[in-house]
C-alpha cells in the first residue's frame, strides 16, 4: 500500500493518527531532532511519562558504529548465493523473479548474516516468525505478531549468547561482542533479521521492476553498480513512513507541533520532492549528489544500511548478467508489504527464446 502525498506541506492523517510530513527538509529535521521520538512513536500518548528529549548514551553509539563497519563478508559469497538460483531457473522460459529467486536468496542471505546455523523447518520457522511480524500490524493481526515476536526472542537470546562464546564473521556476532546485556541487543538483532528477510527482498523486486522497464538505465547499471546505488534507493526504496513522537512543543515547517503529537514521516515522498531532485518521478542513474533518505537519517537510521548497499550493487548484477534479456509479466505482478514498507510481491518474467 502506498501513502499519497498530502497537498498540505503538514496535514493529520485520521487513519494514521499522525501528523504528515513529506517535504523533504522537513523530514530531515525532524530526523535529526532529539526532540522526537523514535522509541516512543508507537506507544500510547502519556505525555506525562515522556522525556523531554531522546536519549541516546554512549554506548548506543557504539553498538550502531560497530555495525555501520565493514563486515568481513565477502560479495562474492553474495553473489554466488544468486548466481547459484539463477542456474536453477536456466532451463525455464518463465519464472517468478520474486519468489523463486530474489525471496529465497534474501531468505538463505539473512540466515548466513546473522549467523543462524539453521535448516530445514527451523530455518523456514525463523522467516516465517518474521514476515508475520512485518506483516500483521492490524488489531486482528497484532496477537500473532505478538506471538512471533516472542519466538524470535527466545530464539535470539539463546543464539546472541552462544555467539558471544563462538564468534563469527556476522552481524549478530558484532553485537555480541559489545559489553551490552543480551536483552539490550535483542531488538537490534531482531530488527535486522526482519529487515533483512522482508524488506530487502521488497526492495530488490522494485528495482529489477525497474531497470526491466528501462533498458538505457539497465545498461548503465551494469556498467557502474556502484555509483548507481544511490540512485536507485531513492527511486526504488520501499521504505513508506517512519513514525516519531514530539517531546516538546517544537515548530517545523512552520506548524507548531505539541508534546505528544504523533508524526507520519513521508520518506517515499521526501525521496520524490521537486525541490530537491529534478525530474523526481523518473530514475537516473547519472544522477549526482544523490541524498536519499530510504534508510532514514540520525541516530535511528537503518543499522544494516551497508549490507543493503552491497546488495544492490552485487545481486541485480548477478541476475542482469545471468538472464540477458528478460521480459515482465506487467499484467500479472502483484505488489504488497504493509503501509510502512511497499513493494513487489510477484515478479513474473518470460525469457526472450531467441536470445537463448
Amino acid at each position: 500500500m502506498q501513502i499519497k502525498t498530502p497537498e498540505n506541506r503538514i496535514s493529520w492523517s485520521e487513519n494514521l493518527s499522525a501528523w504528515l510530513v513529506w517535504q523533504y527538509a522537513d523530514v530531515v529535521n525532524v530526523l535529526n531532532d532529539r526532540r522526537f521520538s523514535a522509541n516512543a512513536a508507537n506507544f500510547e500518548h502519556q505525555t506525562v511519562q515522556l522525556p523531554v528529549e531522546e536519549d541516546v548514551s554512549s554506548s548506543d553509539h557504539e553498538l550502531v558504529n560497530r555495525i555501520q563497519k565493514p563486515l568481513l563478508w565477502s560479495g562474492e559469497q553474495m553473489r554466488q548465493i544468486v548466481e547459484n538460483k539463477c542456474l536453477s531457473l536456466k532451463k525455464k522460459n518463465s519464472f517468478d523473479l520474486q519468489k523463486d529467486l530474489i525471496t529465497p536468496s534474501c531468505n538463505i542471505l539473512t540466515l548466513l548474516l546473522t549467523g543462524c546455523d539453521v535448516k530445514g523447518s527451523e530455518a523456514e520457522k525463523l522467516i516465517e516468525n518474521a514476515q508475520t511480524v512485518f506483516i500483521n500490524v492490524s488489531d486482528h493481526g497484532r496477537k500473532k505478531a505478538e506471538n512471533a515476536t516472542v519466538e524470535l526472542s527466545n530464539f535470539f537470546l539463546h543464539h546472541i549468547n552462544f555467539l558471544r562464546e563462538n564468534p563469527g564473521d556476522d552481524f549478530v556476532s558484532i553485537f555480541a561482542k559489545s559489553n551490552q546485556p543480551v536483552h539490550v541487543l535483542l531488538s537490534p538483532v531482531i530488527q535486522m533479521f526482519v529487515g533483512l528477510s522482508t524488506s530487502l527482498p521488497l526492495l530488490l523486486g522494485n528495482i529489477m521492476l525497474s531497470l526491466l522497464e528501462n533498458h538505457d538505465q539497465a545498461e548503465r547499471y551494469l556498467k557502474s553498480q556502484k555509483a548507481s546505488v544511490s540512485e536507485l534507493l531513492r527511486y526504488a526504496g520501499p521504505a513508506q513512513i517512519v513514525y516519531r513522537l514530539a517531546l516538546q512543543h517544537v515548530e517545523i515547517g512552520g506548524h507548531q507541533f505539541r508534546r505528544g503529537d504523533r508524526l507520519g514521516l513521508l520518506l517515499s515522498s521526501a525521496n520524490k520532492d521537486k525541490d530537491v531532485f529534478i525530474n523526481p518521478d523518473i530514475l537516473d542513474l547519472e544522477r549526482k549528489a544523490v541524498a536519499h533518505l530510504s534508510f532514514g537519517k540520525g541516530i535511528h537510521a537503518c543499522l544494516g544500511a551497508p549490507v543493503i548497499r552491497k546488495a544492490v550493487e552485487i545481486i541485480p548484477f548477478s541476475i542482469l548478467s545471468c538472464f540477458k534479456d528478460l521480459k515482465v509479466d506487467i499484467a500479472n505482478i502483484s505488489w504488497g508489504g504493509s503501509h510502512t514498507i511497499s513493494g513487489i510481491t510477484v515478479l513474473p518474467v518470460l525469457k526472450n527464446i531467441n536470445n537463448l
